[in-house]
């Protein structure tokens, strides 16, 4: 997959500063006991530098930045829940085969996606995945 990805993040410390740092990876929140939507990691936008202005602005209240990058990552290691019924399944069928062990149909997506990271740590052939692409139905 070789795309243009925009990561928007507050424009904290400069523009210097963020050239030479960004991507910044979004983290759990421990005080808000919250999951990133896709887990912990880096985001981006897919060639959608309107969607990443919308999140600066109601995220970041306008005062962001946009880094713009050439994203490649080996097809092979690409879960793709956008264009890709195979990936679909195979998300949908690991969360089958997990869900008593992971809470079922209760938990997000970050959440599952954090827990399959988890066993690729325990069997580095296990759920071997650099990047998840998605669709943020959020309305901010």
């Amino acid at each position: 997959m070789n795309t243009i990805g925009h990561h928007t993040c507050a424009n904290r410390n400069g523009n210097t500063y963020i050239l030479q740092n960004a991507p910044f990876p979004s983290e759990f929140n421990k005080e808000a006991n919250k999951i990133p939507f896709l887990g912990g990691g880096y985001y981006f936008w897919d060639t959608n530098p309107e969607a990443a202005h919308f999140w600066g602005e109601n995220h970041y209240k306008g005062n962001y930045f946009i880094y713009e990058c050439v994203l490649n990552i080996e097809d092979d290691k690409f879960l793709d829940l956008v264009g890709s019924r195979k990936d679909m399944i195979q998300l949908r069928e690991l969360i089958d085969k997990f869900s008593r062990k992971i809470g079922g149909e209760n938990l997000s997506l970050g959440e599952i996606l954090e827990y399959l990271k988890k066993l690729h740590n325990l069997d580095p052939n296990f759920f071997d995945v650099d990047a998840v692409r998605a669709i943020d139905s959020s309305k901010s």
